[in-house]
């Protein structure tokens, strides 16, 4: 039984890509605010446990702030590969064209609300002399992960916005790519006798 809105295509191409990959989109806006509330909960207790420590001991701080992003990195790419794997049977079946950048698509769609707030941030570092303000505790929150690379000293908040932006697309659309090849590179299948 088919409900008469269901029928409807969307005209809007960007409501349409929403609607097809919506469930895409939404895993990877909950394993980032996962991985967020994670990572922020690891580096602080790193952070502290250095403290305490004393000096010399800030490479914790960092170690835990890289635990926490190769786990994002692992959940992004498990994600991504589980589509592209789904789309590989579409694919196969002529139901879909092959894009190689839909991976790179999905993140970009997922994580755009960040991407205007770092664009923000970019255009408020140069236009008032105290940075961004709020628009940077929101970003440095929502960037939790990454929380211990902003304690580098000599590089502006908007630059390191950018940088720590490149690993998710990378992993993104690598993993789609390989799960249209279905090839893993993490958690590879035994291999049959």
């Amino acid at each position: 039984m088919k409900f008469d809105h269901e029928e409807t295509e969307v005209k809007n191409p960007i409501l349409r890509f929403f609607r097809n990959n919506q469930k895409q989109i939404v895993n990877l806006i909950l394993c980032h605010v996962a991985i967020c509330v994670f990572g922020l909960i690891v580096v602080i207790a790193c952070a502290g446990l250095a403290t305490k420590l004393g000096e010399g001991y800030g490479w914790i701080t960092h170690v835990g702030g890289t635990i926490g992003a190769l786990l994002y990195l692992a959940l992004i790419y498990v994600n991504m590969w589980e589509a592209g794997a789904a789309d590989k049977i579409k694919m196969d079946g002529g139901r879909l064209k092959r894009d190689n950048a839909h991976g790179i698509k999905v993140w970009l769609f997922a994580n755009s609300p960040l991407i205007l707030l770092t664009v923000l941030s970019t255009i408020f570092y140069f236009v008032w002399t105290n940075g961004s303000g709020v628009v940077d505790i929101i970003l440095r929150f929502a960037n939790g992960i990454y929380l211990n690379l902003f304690l580098i000293d000599g590089i502006p908040p908007f630059v390191m916005y950018w940088i720590i932006m490149l690993p998710g697309a990378l992993v993104a659309t690598l993993s789609y790519i390989s799960g249209i090849a279905g090839q893993r590179c993490i958690f590879p299948e035994k291999k049959k006798k």
